[in-house]
């Protein structure tokens, strides 16, 4: 019976350790964003399509009770480009290279993304990311992204792509 008590015991602090270094840490929120870029007719060479979107940070910190000041880091952890065409020809056999950034009011842009293409006949690719902090850039009401392309043939039939990125907002809540 005591080796009972004894484990139960160092079951809940360790529970109530790891439940403080948690609190310590922040409350991760993670979701998904996708946004869809239609890729035109164009000639082989570099292009870049711009976008100007709502972060809605505000209304995911919100689902736990916090604000965009009790936001202590975002990160996106992955980043997919899928073709979303009906177009069963399509795919990123003309992509060299694909990359997107980042830039908000008054912030400098910053490259969140890249990867350089070689296989063919993919239609989704997942973006190599880099690890930069981006919780000044998402706290803003909206941010710009650059999804930045080179090719190496012309683009004959327009196409669709959808944008998927998984983040994670990690808050404070304040005492």
């Amino acid at each position: 019976m005591r080796v009972r008590i004894l484990f139960i015991a160092l079951a809940i602090s360790a529970f109530t350790i790891q439940s403080c270094e948690e609190i310590l840490q922040g409350i991760p929120i993670t979701f998904d964003l996708t946004e869809t870029v239609t890729m035109d007719l164009m000639p082989q060479g570099e292009f870049s399509i711009i976008e100007e979107v709502e972060t809605k940070a505000e209304e995911q910190v919100a689902t736990v009770g916090a604000t965009l000041d009790d936001i202590k880091s975002i990160k996106i952890n992955t980043m997919v480009l899928s073709i979303n065409d009906a177009n069963p020809d399509a795919s990123f056999d003309a992509f060299d290279r694909v990359e997107v950034s980042l830039v908000a009011d008054g912030l400098d842009e910053v490259i969140v993304a890249s990867k350089e293409l070689t296989e063919t006949g993919i239609t989704s690719v997942e973006i190599d990311m880099n690890d930069v902090e981006l919780a000044d850039y998402l706290k803003k009401e909206v941010v710009t992204y650059k999804l930045s392309w080179a090719t190496n043939t012309d683009i004959t039939e327009a196409f669709d792509v959808d944008v998927k990125s998984n983040v994670t907002i990690q808050v404070q809540i304040p005492e």
